[in-house]
């Protein structure tokens, strides 16, 4: 089984320390494929496309296919190295269980008993499987390329249709790409998910690669920037500013992050929808903003559950089922309001006290371990554009715009968390020493 040699900083200067065993450095593998294969089925949404092979289960096969290749493997590095991450993980899992078997009005709904677990298995099967720079860089590229034809598909539908001077609050009503299903269903799902890809390109065009692979980034940025503006939701755009704020603040290259600030400012001057700018003006009195006073209301219905059931909650998936039953709301859309529009709102309704210290303490851990990575890396003299340094940095950028943007919508069960952990955890392992495996 192959080792890495890592040089470490100790007492006595640089010295070489072996880490602990590692997969090939070209090494596909039956876990890591059917991983891939899965990501390409979930992001493309294959089922929603060709209904008529909903039924083949798809997802759950490449899964299954992952799994048994993490069985079989025996070339897998050690996976204890990120104990307090996959800690507040489990918790989560434990709590989410209580909170089901605890649910209110109603038992927790067919649809969440395989999505819950499945992101649950997608995380530790990235961790497990994306582990060294060969695999994550093609596992990056494959979520890329497939959010990037998302990004042209919707640029291209909204060229058309801008032109031909369609209601531009149909974007915001019905999304820009006319539902896609699953986490870009509408606009505001749509924002969540760009701001994610949007914040981990953003810090990839700026790694070591050949000129090929950084113009692909920097299409990405481009791509993934514009669709932002231009899809209607005002979370997307708050998201994006504070992932260009924040790499602002920690890029070593002012001058060049300034620029990017100057060129997203024009974005939102020359390309923002004047639907946009309306709601934007709207928003700064939301009684009289129809969107924002019925998300208000939500929210409230959502803290009442929370005063209600503070320890577990009304169960995951269930908020309406119990807002429509005892928690109704004076709005025109009641009978058809059917999530609570923030993540945070989510997990505190359906998941309760237990749920939501599970929750926060994964997001604390989740840049806990990125911290952890980047000191790794500096103490390696890894350079600050090496590829893990910027997938680091880029994945606290997109967890940023997640927690921003997703502070608007429902999303808290959608892939964009889990992957990211996922991605963290790899990364992580790769990274490590082996006395870093005990202490972590």
């Amino acid at each position: 089984m192959p080792e890495v040699t890592i040089l470490m900083l100790s007492d006595h200067g640089m010295s070489p320390v072996r880490s602990a065993p590692t997969l090939d450095e070209k090494h596909w593998g039956v876990d890591y494929i059917g991983l891939l294969a899965y990501m390409f089925i979930d992001y493309c949404r294959v089922q929603t496309m060709y209904p008529a092979l909903a039924m083949l289960q798809l997802g759950k096969l490449s899964l299954l296919l992952a799994m048994l290749g993490v069985i079989v493997s025996s070339a897998m590095p050690p996976a204890h190295s990120n104990v307090r991450l996959k800690a507040a993980i489990v918790a989560l899992v434990v709590c989410t269980c209580l909170s089901g078997v605890a649910a209110h009005y109603t038992t927790v709904p067919v649809s969440a008993l395989w999505t819950i677990p499945e992101r649950l298995i997608v995380v530790f099967l990235i961790g497990r499987s994306v582990t060294n720079q060969w695999r994550e860089k093609r596992f990056l590229f494959l979520v890329m390329v497939l959010m990037l034809k998302v990004a042209q598909h919707g640029l291209r539908i909204y060229a058309v249709t801008h032109s031909h001077a369609v209601d531009e609050m149909a974007f915001v009503k019905f999304g820009i790409i006319g539902g896609g299903g699953g986490f870009y269903d509408n606009s505001a799902d749509l924002g969540v998910a760009m701001c994610v890809v949007f914040g981990l390109s953003l810090a990839l065009c700026q790694a070591q690669l050949g000129k090929t692979s950084r113009l692909f980034y920097i299409t990405c940025v481009l791509s993934f920037g514009a669709l932002i503006v231009v899809c209607g939701s005002r979370g997307a755009i708050v998201g994006a500013v504070a992932i260009i704020f924040a790499a602002w603040v920690r890029s070593p290259r002012k001058s060049w992050a300034a620029a990017f600030v100057l060129l997203f400012a024009a974005a939102l001057v020359f390309l923002m929808p004047q639907a946009s700018r309306t709601r934007f003006q709207n928003a700064e009195d939301y009684q009289t903003d129809e969107t924002a006073n019925h998300r208000v209301q939500l929210w409230h219905a959502g803290l009442k559950m929370w005063h209600d059931y503070p320890l577990l909650g009304v169960g995951p998936a269930n908020f309406k089922y119990v807002r429509q039953a005892s928690y109704r709301i004076a709005a025109a859309q009641d009978s058809q309001a059917y999530v609570c529009h923030s993540l945070y709102i989510e997990v505190i309704s359906e998941l309760g006290l237990f749920g939501s210290i599970s929750a926060i303490g994964i997001v604390i851990f989740f840049f806990y371990t990125t911290t952890r990575i980047r000191h790794r890396l500096k103490q390696l003299n890894a350079a600050v554009v090496s590829w893990e340094y910027c997938l680091c940095s880029g994945c606290d950028l997109a967890m940023i715009g997640y927690l921003v943007s997703g502070a608007f919508v429902s999303v808290f069960w959608y892939p964009h968390l889990w992957v990211l952990c996922g991605i963290v955890m790899g990364l992580n392992t790769a990274t490590a020493a082996p006395q870093d495996s005990d202490s972590n």
